[in-house]
Parts: C-alpha cells; sequence; structure tokens
C-alpha cells in the first residue's frame, strides 16, 4: 500500500501547496473547536455539579433536620412526665390495660388528658410537620394523635408496635420506609417511622414510641432546587428509595435505576449511563446523622442543549471560515506555483551542450532571483563542463607519461646482465626462471593499457619482482599471501603494491643475511578494503632517494602511490606507514569503496 507521503511527494507545487495552506489552516481550527467542544463540556458539568452541590446540601440539611427533631420528640416523650405517671398508674393493674375500662377514674382521666396533650405538644411543636405518633403499652394501651379504629388498626400497628421490644442492644430503631398505616391516610402511600423503646426502672420494657411521617414530607425537600426534568431520590442503608420526585419509585431498589454502587466518597458525580441506556449526571451527598445518600440525576442531553445550540454556530462559523480560507489560499497558492512551473520547465529543456542567453521573466522577486541564478549556473555549468575535460586530457597524458616512465633501465640493465652471467656460467634453470619472471613483469607493466588491474594480477607482479631479486642478490626472502577470494577480483591502479614491495627489499633486507619475511593481508570493512604488508626487515623509507631509484625497478615511491590511491579512490583512501627500528615495518593501504 502507497503511504500518504509517497502520494504527496508526488503532487505538483500547486497542490502541494494548496494542500499544505489547508492543513494549516483546518487542522488549528479543528483543533480548537474540540478543545472548545470539550472544556465547555466539561465546566458545564461542573457548574451543574456546583450548583447541584449546594442544592443537595441544602436537603441533606433539612432532611437531617427532620431525622433530629424526630428522634429529639421520642427522647422528649420518654423522659416527660406524663410517660412516668403512665408508668407509676400500670402498677396497680397487674400488666393489665390502664384505659380498657368503660368508666375511668379521676386520676386515670387526668392520665389520659396528659398524655393526649403530650402527643399535641410534641407534633405541633417539635416534630413540625405533618405527622402521626403513637405510644403503646406493654399492657395493650395505645394513645395516638390520628383517628385509630380499634382492631383495625390494631392489626396494623402488630407488625412492629406493643408486642415486643426493639432488637437487643437497640433503645431507638429506623423502621424505614412502609405503606401508611393510619385510618386517614392513603394506603398508596408510604411513610417513615422511628421506634423508640420505654423502660420501667430503666430495665424492664414498658412499650414503644412511635413517630412517623409521611414520605412526602421528604419530597417536598427533594424539589427544592431540582432542574426541570431532574430526578432527585433518598436512599436507605440498604440501597432502598425511600423518597423520590417520581411517587412511583419510592420503596424500590436503587439498582433498578443504576447498576452499580456509588463511591464510597462523602459526596461528589458521575457520568454514566443508567440501566436504560441514558447517559445521565448522578450526583450524591452523604447524610451526616444516618447512613442515607441523597442522589441527583439528570440527563446528559438535557444538559446540554444550550450548548448544543452554541456548538452548531461555532460549527458553521468554522466551515465557513475554512472556506473562505481555501479560495484564498487556493488564489495565493496558483500565484506561487505557476511561476515556479514555468521555472522547472526552462529546467527540463536546459541542454548543458548548447549555448544560452539570460532571460527572465518570473513576476515575483524571489523566484526571479532563483531564475536569474538558474540562467547563470547554465553557463557556470557549460564554463566547468569545458575546463573539466580539459583536465581530463591532461590527466591522461601525464598518465600515459608516467606509464612510459615506469620502467627503469637500470633495473633492466642489470636483470639482463645478470642473465648473462648466468647463461655463461650454464645454469639454464636459473636464466630460464629469470626470463620468465622478467617477460611477465614487463608484459604487465608496458604491453597491458590498462591503468587498473586486479589485486590478483599485482600479487603476481610481485610474486614476479621477488623472484627476480632473489636470483639477482641471493637474498633469502620469502612471500606470504593472505587474501579472500572475494577480495582478488578487486581492482586497483597497477604497481600499487610493488613499489612498496620494492621499498622492504632494498631497505629493509639489503644490510641482513637472515631469513627475510613479507607478508600481503587484505581484509574487508564496511565499504573498504585495507591492504596490510608487513615485513621483518630494518624498515622503509617514504620519501625519494636518486642513490637508489637506478637499482628500482620503477621510479615510483610511496609518496607517488599515496597519490595514485587518493586520485582513484578520493581523499578517504590513505597510506600509512608505522615501523619499528630492527623488527620491520607495516605499510597499510585503505581503499574507500563507492557506496
Amino acid at each position: 500500500m502507497t503511504s500518504p507521503v509517497t502520494i504527496f511527494s508526488e503532487f505538483n507545487i500547486f497542490k502541494k501547496l494548496l494542500i499544505s495552506y489547508v492543513i494549516i489552516i483546518v487542522l488549528p481550527l479543528m483543533i480548537v473547536y474540540v478543545i472548545y467542544f470539550n472544556t465547555s463540556r466539561e465546566i458545564l458539568i461542573d457548574k451543574v455539579y456546583e450548583n447541584t452541590t449546594w442544592s443537595l446540601e441544602l436537603v441533606s440539611n433539612g432532611v437531617d433536620d427532620v431525622l433530629k427533631r424526630m428522634i429529639s420528640s421520642s427522647l422528649y416523650i420518654n423522659e416527660d412526665n406524663n410517660i412516668q405517671k403512665l408508668k407509676e398508674l400500670s402498677k396497680d393493674y397487674n400488666g393489665e390495660a390502664v384505659f380498657g375500662k368503660s368508666q375511668m377514674s379521676i386520676k386515670e382521666l387526668e392520665a389520659l388528658n396528659g398524655i393526649d396533650q403530650l402527643i399535641e405538644n410534641v407534633s405541633l411543636n417539635l416534630v413540625g410537620i405533618e405527622n402521626y405518633i403513637t405510644i403503646a403499652t406493654k399492657s395493650g394501651d395505645i394513645f395516638t394523635n390520628w383517628q385509630r379504629v380499634i382492631g383495625q388498626d390494631d392489626r396494623l400497628l402488630k407488625d412492629f408496635l406493643g408486642e415486643e421490644e426493639l432488637p437487643s442492644g437497640q433503645t431507638l430503631l429506623w423502621f424505614g420506609i412502609h405503606r401508611d398505616y393510619t385510618i386517614g391516610g392513603n394506603r398508596d402511600t408510604y411513610v417513615i417511622t422511628l421506634l423508640k423503646n420505654i423502660y420501667q426502672y430503666n430495665t424492664k420494657y414498658f412499650g414503644t414510641i412511635s413517630i412517623s411521617i409521611p414520605e412526602k414530607e421528604l419530597g417536598i425537600l427533594l424539589n427544592e432546587g431540582i432542574g426541570p426534568n431532574g430526578h432527585r431520590l433518598i436512599l436507605d442503608e440498604n440501597g432502598i428509595i425511600i423518597s423520590s420526585n417520581f411517587t412511583e419509585m419510592v420503596n424500590l431498589p436503587f439498582e433498578s435505576l443504576y447498576s452499580n454502587d456509588l463511591p464510597s466518597s462523602q459526596k461528589g458525580y458521575i457520568l454514566e449511563s443508567l440501566i436504560n441506556g441514558e447517559l445521565s449526571l448522578i450526583s450524591y451527598n452523604r447524610l451526616e446523622y444516618m447512613d442515607w445518600v441523597i442522589v441527583d440525576i439528570q440527563p446528559y442531553n438535557e444538559l446540554m442543549k444550550e450548548l448544543k445550540t452554541t456548538e452548531l454556530y461555532l460549527f458553521i462559523a468554522v466551515v465557513t471560515s475554512i472556506l473562505v480560507f481555501f479560495f484564498i489560499s487556493r488564489i495565493i497558492a496558483k500565484s506561487i506555483a505557476v511561476p515556479i512551473r514555468k521555472l522547472a520547465v526552462d529546467m527540463q529543456n536546459f541542454n548543458s551542450t548548447e549555448s544560452c542567453d539570460i532571460e527572465v521573466d518570473y513576476q515575483i522577486n524571489e523566484v526571479e532571483v532563483l531564475g536569474t541564478s538558474f540562467e547563470m549556473m547554465k553557463n557556470n555549468i557549460q564554463l566547468l563542463l569545458e575546463e573539466n575535460i580539459k583536465k581530463e586530457q591532461r590527466k591522461r597524458e601525464a598518465e600515459l607519461d608516467a606509464l612510459q616512465a615506469q620502467i627503469s633501465p637500470h633495473f633492466l640493465f642489470n636483470t639482463l646482465n645478470a642473465v648473462r652471467w648466468m647463461a655463461l656460467n650454464g645454469d639454464n634453470e636459473q636464466v630460464e626462471k629469470m626470463v620468465f619472471s622478467l617477460g611477465n613483469l614487463l608484459r604487465m607493466t608496458i604491453s597491458n593499457k590498462d591503468e587498473l588491474i586486479t589485486i590478483e594480477d599485482e600479487i603476481t607482479n610481485v610474486e614476479h619482482y621477488i623472484n627476480i631479486v632473489k636470483l639477482r642478490h641471493a637474498l633469502r626472502i620469502s612471500l606470504a599471501v593472505d587474501v579472500s577470494e572475494d577480495i582478488l577480483s578487486i581492482k586497483i591502479p597497477k604497481l600499487l603494491l610493488q613499489p612498496i614491495i620494492e621499498n622492504s627489499v632494498m631497505h629493509g633486507f639489503s644490510d641482513t643475511n637472515g631469513q627475510g619475511i613479507i607478508e600481503i593481508l587484505a581484509r574487508k570493512e564496511s565499504d573498504a578494503i585495507f591492504l596490510t604488508i608487513h615485513d621483518n626487515g630494518n624498515g622503509l623509507v617514504k620519501s625519494n632517494d636518486s642513490s637508489i631509484n637506478s637499482r628500482k625497478f620503477s621510479s615510483i615511491g610511496l609518496t607517488n602511490v599515496e597519490e595514485r590511491l587518493k586520485l582513484h579512490f578520493g581523499d578517504k583512501s590513505f597510506l600509512s606507514l608505522t615501523q619499528r627500528q630492527s623488527k620491520g615495518a607495516t605499510v597499510v593501504l585503505k581503499i574507500q569503496m563507492e557506496e
């Protein structure tokens, strides 16, 4: 699959400029739009949560106040003198109901009247909202502030009043949400009830105080500051909805709305989907006095209504801006691309072998300067080409002159003279060897017109040269070659290694009677080849010495070798000479190959 970069690179300059302008303009606009979109939503959610938190705190304080007043009322009733008188009066009835007779004594009537006034006072002044107060003794006496039908309502109260005391260790018990049990109440509505034990002598169970409030009283508190489409509710410690602004949700588990647990923090919010899939902002605040939670649920789409309108206007503005910028960018790109395209056509039609006249009409300043420079460059190229051709001709002439002067007449004369003496002495085998090596050496250097030969051929020349000097001077010299097959076929200038070997023989072994060893090693590293020549003689000299040049095969010295090396393989190629007295010399040639 072709990459976008490759596709873009194939466009002409007009399309590239146009696409670049569009990207430079559209990308920042889209980034700003996305940042505004996300930031606005976050700010709006934080603002809604801030307002909701303030409202929930007011509701929490109101609910806490109602619960505290219910508890205070139960404690007040428990400690009232009328309750104490009732306890004293019950002693005389041996566990039977005090007020169950048709005729009562003055003392009994006073006690009954005192209990009624107590309940009315607590209902109006302490609880302060609609309530149902019931005092039930173990003996069967029941006092209420609501109309009770004896027998019918007793059955409704049986589940939590008068039969037995509260569970062990509990003097107060929130009975939680349950159906309205009063005769005047709606059986389809709910109440929340607080129960408190009454004890005689602080240990003996005497009866129970019940204070109930309709769920709607908490619902009134929940409606304070709620949004038009908001859903607010109170959860008990078991996750049951005990009050809600939607009455049909009362007494249902919260998991019927939301499947996950609320966070354990005191207050906060989450943005998640309900059971019905509707994304909602769920804010919560836990009561300090009870293990209840007030929850506010607001549909996310409702919160975003006004913001979506603003976003629509912004989107229209962004799209309009993009279209305007696109039109302007097209005009600008065309004004730049047309002159450059004309310049490109001129460059394509340029022929370096033909003369040209400077003629510029590129309309815009920068391209005009570029065009003028291009015309000047064409003329300069032609001059450089002519100069380079002349330089190459001179170089070739110099190389031919050098080849003609490579063979030293003195070396050739001395070698032929040595052959003559060997022939006079009848040493035909030595004559044959020397003539064979000399012939091959002359054929490779004189008859072969190629400047470059393989490393293998150059090593063969060195072997022939060693054979000649060994026979002429009776030297004990051995040649060791360690070159891999893949290097032997690489071409180098001829007579590149022979002058170095000759230097070793003339300077390193001229005054020694021991065994001379010359090693030729070659290795390839990355894009370079290293040729190493090492001997165990007395050392080399890098400068030319006229006193010994006459005895050498050629007049090529080490300096000339390095110059020829750089000429053919570039300045990264070099010759290095390392020598230690009486321990031989090492010459390293680095041949930089083309990348």
